[in-house]
């Protein structure tokens, strides 16, 4: 009885060793493909914390004279196109190591050889 129990145990861990990688990749991978939060305020303090000053005196109607603003070019286009592809790829990759473990796992055994 116990050497049935050991040889349970022994099949499922190599069963559980099949799934682990691609999991762990799947885990890893759905949050980086992700959006971020539609609220999420990505801007410096300093920057937020000048854009409520300004919110709060248009509120109050307190607007000094108009000041002259510097505008600086970004050389980012901030275009999120390869960072969507990575993710979208790194799904698939987790997604398709996923399905290789689970069909080595769910696969009928093969017949043992006999000599006889």
């Amino acid at each position: 009885m116990r050497l049935m129990r050991w040889r349970h145990r022994k099949a499922w861990a190599r069963r559980l060793r099949i799934l682990v990688l691609p999991a762990c990749a799947l885990a890893l991978a759905l949050p980086a493909g992700a959006h971020g939060a539609p609220s999420q305020d990505l801007r410096s303090p300093d920057a937020r914390d000048a854009a409520r000053s300004t919110e709060q005196a248009q509120a109050q109607g307190e607007l000094g004279p108009a000041r002259s603003t510097k505008v600086v070019e970004s050389t980012s286009s901030g275009d999120q196109t390869l960072p969507l592809i990575l993710a979208s790829a790194a799904i698939g990759i987790a997604l398709a190591g996923l399905a290789v473990g689970l069909g080595a796992l769910l696969r009928r055994p093969r017949s043992r050889w006999s000599v006889n």
